[in-house]
């Protein structure tokens, strides 16, 4: 019989770990910049990525700059001269809207850390061919490493999208969740 309790105790103290670790477990493993980054380039073969550093030492004239985040993320801050775009942007209208503004100019893709650009930096890259783009990239850890190189940006801190992404921003008094949605 004390065998028998021990046995469902230990059971049940394994399916508590499991539970927490399963409820907690992307909280405390959470992927830093550079393990996304690695992941996006991985799973993203075809986009070129361009580091803050080259991207700064671009020509200002030549560079048109999108940022792939929601627009109330947008509205909280973003890199001087971005056009704020839908992750869920329809490549037709990208096309309509952008296309007579890209001709010999070189492109580069933002978001938060890198996910949702790339992604839209993946679809849009016929479009983008077609339309005369020089070059085309994705900001390398998005705005987050941006921020945490403190390089400037337009707008009061930045929005996080959540708590869970926000432990990405090594300063945290940068954080603003003064948009609309997000914080947990």
């Amino acid at each position: 019989m004390v065998a028998q309790l021990v046995t469902a105790k230990r059971l049940l103290l394994a399916v508590l770990f499991m539970a927490l670790l399963g409820a907690f477990g992307a909280w405390f493993f959470q992927p830093s910049l550079d393990t996304i980054q690695r992941s996006l380039e991985r799973n993203y073969e075809g986009v070129t990525h361009i580091s803050a550093e080259d991207f700064m030492a671009l020509k200002s004239d030549d560079v048109v700059i999108f940022d792939v985040r929601e627009s109330d993320e947008f509205a909280v801050s973003h890199i001087a001269g971005a056009i704020q775009l839908s992750p869920n942007l329809d490549v037709n209208e990208f096309e309509e809207d952008y296309k007579d503004l890209l001709a010999d100019k070189q492109v580069v893709f933002y978001c938060s850390v890198g996910r949702r650009s790339t992604d839209v930096l993946a679809k849009l890259t016929p479009v983008l061919r077609d339309s005369g783009v020089t070059a085309a990239a994705n900001l390398t850890g998005g705005l987050f490493l941006w921020v945490n190189q403190s390089r400037p940006i337009k707008g009061d801190g930045i929005h996080p999208y959540n708590d869970y992404w926000g432990r990405l921003i090594s300063d945290q008094s940068k954080i603003n969740y003064s948009a609309s949605f997000g914080q947990n």
